[in-house]
Order: C-alpha cells, then structure tokens, then sequence
C-alpha cells in the first residue's frame, strides 16, 4: 500500500471521526424541554420567565425599590449559528445595561447539571436558571 493511500485513509478516518464526535456533543432538546420556570437575580431587582406549552410565556419583574411589572408574549425554539437557543417576542430585559423597550430577543440555550441556562449575555454572565421542578 502507497504511503498517500495510507495518508488519504487515515485522513478520511479522522474527518468521519470528527463530524461523528461534534454531532454527538450538540445536544438537542425536545420543545418541551424549556416549558419550566426560570428565575434571575440581579442588581437590578428579580425576575422570572415561565415557558408555558402553548408558546406563551409569562414574565414578572420584582425591582429592588419594591415596584413591580408583569408581561406576556410568545416564544419559539430557534437555530442560531448551529447552536439551539429560545427566541422570546416582545420581551423586556431589566439586566443592568441592557434597554427596557420589548423586543424580540434570542436566549442562548445551555444544560448545566439538569438545569436550563437561558443566556442572555456571557460576558458579563447574565441568564435565567431553571428552577427545579416540585
């Protein structure tokens, strides 16, 4: 056997091998997956996100001042950039430096120990945790 033969083959064996290993680490969930309760706590006060099944979602602010706020609207799974996100219309963000306007937002989707992470910034970490389900 020619030494580009056993190259060309090696070679092949290993780009199967890495299109196999990066499809199993893209775990993709189930839309019902994301129908939960999330929570975050921040400078600015706390608030939740509730996914409900029907594709709405209902989203409570408590400010440190003791003023509060409620909002509705609808939600869907998206694909952005290979990654599996939530897309949230009409939603407002009360993170420090983010505007208040709603506006249709994608929240990166990550699984840390059993529980959904929404991401709404990595840097600085800003995102929703799962709460655990009773």
């Amino acid at each position: 056997m020619r030494a580009s033969s056993r190259v060309r083959q090696v070679f092949i064996f290993l780009l199967i091998l890495d299109f196999s290993l990066g499809i199993a680490c893209r775990k993709s969930f189930p839309r019902s997956r994301f129908v939960a309760l999330y929570e975050a706590e921040h400078e600015n006060g706390t608030e939740t996100v509730e996914l409900f099944s029907d594709g709405t979602y209902l989203q409570q602010f408590k400010a440190k001042d003791g003023i509060e706020s409620t909002s509705s609207g609808t939600w869907e799974l998206s694909i952005d950039h290979q990654t599996q996100a939530i897309l949230v219309h009409s939603f407002t963000l009360h993170f420090p430096g983010h505007p208040t306007t709603p506006t249709d937002r994608t929240l990166e989707v990550y699984e840390d120990y059993g529980l959904m992470r929404l991401y709404v910034s990595r840097q600085p970490r800003q995102f929703y945790l799962e709460l655990p389900r009773k």
